[in-house]
């Protein structure tokens, strides 16, 4: 999900862990339990925005701070 995002491809998901953790609804893709919905919405989403996004919240540091926050927990 994150490579799609960062090369700007919109992520359609299950409303489940995992994408849930990684879409922002209505920037990078969408959430639904019904997955050719999300996939419907899809193309109304701006390719440069999803990359932009993408490349700024998963960038390897913000991974890192991630990672290092929640295995020290």
């Amino acid at each position: 999900m994150i490579e799609a995002m960062s090369n700007g491809l919109p992520v359609a998901g299950y409303n489940v862990p995992g994408p849930k953790d990684v879409v922002e609804p209505g920037v990078t893709g969408f959430i639904d339990d019904d997955l050719k919905q999300a996939i419907e919405q899809c193309p109304q989403l701006d390719r440069k925005v999803i990359q932009q996004q993408a490349r700024e919240k998963w960038s390897w540091g913000n991974c890192y701070d991630i990672l290092h926050t929640n295995f020290h927990a």
